[in-house]
């Protein structure tokens, strides 16, 4: 059977890493039972703060469904390279492009000591101008010294066609390019069926708190709306002088805009979440996929959303504004909460239409498959 190695900062019970621990979770779900599959990861998840140890037994390999998962209790990268000196796998899949544990990976693949291994690299976003923009010369210095590297050593996994245009400004030849959009979990019906009507709309951002998602822009276009509402934030903090700036546009907003800091969220809170909301707020600056676009439309919560994603335009399920503009998102908030309630039952069947739709034509354990059996 074909061996697959996934190295990963932080994988489940972990969950403040966002998205792509859901998709590693599902892309495994969907090969496992056709590859020999094992996870190397830390044993803690983390946010700006602090760090929050797993309840996983540490540094032996854990049986986890039809997959393996290492749990490093510490000096992660000096036990992933004595490991990987010491075995051999048929394909490594790496989820970052600047990880440290992807340094080193793109390290013994110069030095030769896997010439043997097909590298399938998944960049979920890193590459794209907008988080290129973030933090931006400590990322070329890495840009730099990676193309030193043969790039036919590589192959790539992209979620779009846009995620592959930006690839390739980047890296012009490489061995293979897969474009395989990141799996997703079948719509939740129930909020079709029972829809939630607060008094006042209640709008949400489900996202970390970084620069990159952006936060600050809805705060700004807030200072505008002219209605009352209820605005919740969910999501780690993971920036703490970008929240600083939040908090202090959060405390000058309108008295009519009752807002929340809730806190972090866990997989298992996201339907509850969105099923409870009347719209989702992201004005993202970069994402390759966007999988709490997909978690707030698949509850029948409709989203807002920068054109930063690979997400098109269909309102009222998904409304793409430019994050140029301020007023544009503060106008379509005025409008949305000025429709409501009676927008509702447009809005959910568009929402659960769209679901449905892309759920069903997307083909996901196919693509996914198809790219694993192509290295």
């Amino acid at each position: 059977m074909t061996s697959v190695f996934i190295p990963i900062d932080y994988y489940a019970p972990a969950y403040r890493y966002g998205g792509p621990i859901t998709s590693v979770s599902r892309i495994i779900t969907l090969i496992e039972n056709t590859f020999d599959v094992h996870v190397f990861t830390r044993d803690h998840d983390i946010d700006f703060q602090r760090r929050y140890p797993l309840n996983v037994s540490r540094n032996v390999w854990v049986s986890s469904c039809n997959h393996l998962i290492f749990y490093s209790s510490g000096f992660y990268i000096l036990r992933l390279l004595a490991h990987l000196l010491f075995s051999h796998y048929d394909i490594i899949y790496l989820n970052s492009f600047f990880s440290s544990g992807s340094l080193l990976i793109y390290l013994l693949s110069f030095f030769g000591f896997l010439s043997r291994t097909s590298v399938l690299i998944a960049p979920r976003g890193e590459l794209t101008k907008g988080a290129l923009s973030i933090r931006p010369y400590k990322k070329r210095a890495f840009i730099y010294l990676f193309k030193l590297l043969p790039p036919e050593s590589f192959s790539w996994h992209v979620s779009n066609a846009f995620e592959l245009q930006e690839l390739r400004s980047f890296v012009p030849r490489s061995r293979a390019v897969f474009i395989s959009p990141d799996p997703v979990s079948a719509p939740n019906h129930s909020c079709e069926e029972s829809p939630v009507i607060n008094s006042v709309p209640v709008l949400v951002y489900a996202s970390r708190v970084t620069p990159k998602k952006n936060l600050l822009h809805i705060i700004k276009a807030l200072h505008e709306v002219s209605s009352p509402c209820i605005f919740n934030i969910h999501g780690a903090i993971q920036d703490q002088a970008y929240w600083q700036k939040c908090l202090r546009g959060l405390e000058a907003l309108p008295t009519y805009i009752k807002w929340n800091y809730v806190g972090t969220y866990s997989p298992s809170d996201v339907s509850r979440i969105f099923c409870s909301s009347n719209l989702f707020l992201f004005p993202t600056l970069s994402e390759n996929f966007g999988h709490a676009v997909y978690e707030s439309v698949s509850n029948c919560c409709p989203v807002f959303v920068s054109p930063s994603t690979p997400w098109p335009s269909s309102p009222p399920a998904i409304q793409t504004l430019p994050t140029e503009s301020v007023v544009a998102w503060t106008t379509a908030i005025d409008q949305f909460i000025s429709s409501y309630p009676c927008n509702l039952p447009s809005v959910i069947e568009s929402c659960a239409s769209f679901s449905r739709t892309y759920y069903s034509a997307s083909g996901q354990e196919r693509l996914v498959l198809s790219m694993f059996e192509s290295l």
